[in-house]
């Protein structure tokens, strides 16, 4: 119902997200966020799902939207390092080692350690002294795993192990 208040709207989507329904969960955080647009765990909710989502579909253009949701909850909060975390991850998927390193790097200094991507993109950084992608070339999504985020922020480098590249 239109009244419903915003805490039972995050129940919702956040049972949509465990059952894999994450485009109704998404339209959740919308509606959320067109209430309360500076409501940062919504806004990091729906960034995230489409990030995840971006990947598994191979989708570029859904790519591309999450960077600028991951933006926005930046913007409410300069602090997120697990939205430092996902942009790192969205550049990276897009072949922009430098940009993804950058942001790798704020992720850090806001004590998001993520040790997989940092191995990789080091490989990355070695190997193409940091050139951007072929310009030639489009873009395609790597599928690398990344492991669904929980709003707990995570606290160990371990769960990113699990999803290895197959190149």
């Amino acid at each position: 119902s239109a009244e419903e208040n915003i805490p039972d709207m995050m129940e919702s989507a956040q049972e949509l997200q465990e059952d894999d329904r994450p485009k109704e969960a998404e339209a959740i955080y919308k509606k959320i966020l067109e209430r309360s647009p500076r409501h940062l765990e919504a806004q990091y909710e729906l960034a995230t799902s489409m990030m995840n989502r971006s990947v598994e579909t191979e989708d570029l253009d859904l790519l591309y939207q999450a960077i600028q949701e991951n933006k926005k909850v930046i913007d409410i909060f300069k602090g997120h390092g697990e939205a430092y975390d996902n942009l790192a991850y969205c550049y990276y998927i897009l072949k922009d080692y430098k940009t993804s390193y950058g942001y790798l790097l704020k992720a850090n200094r806001r004590g998001v350690r993520n040790k997989f991507l940092r191995e990789r993109l080091k490989i990355h950084l070695i190997t193409d002294r940091g050139k951007s992608p072929e310009s030639g070339s489009k873009a395609r999504i790597t599928p690398l795993k990344k492991p669904q985020k929980t709003t707990a922020p995570i606290s160990s480098d371990d769960e990113l192990g699990g999803g290895l590249i197959n190149t």
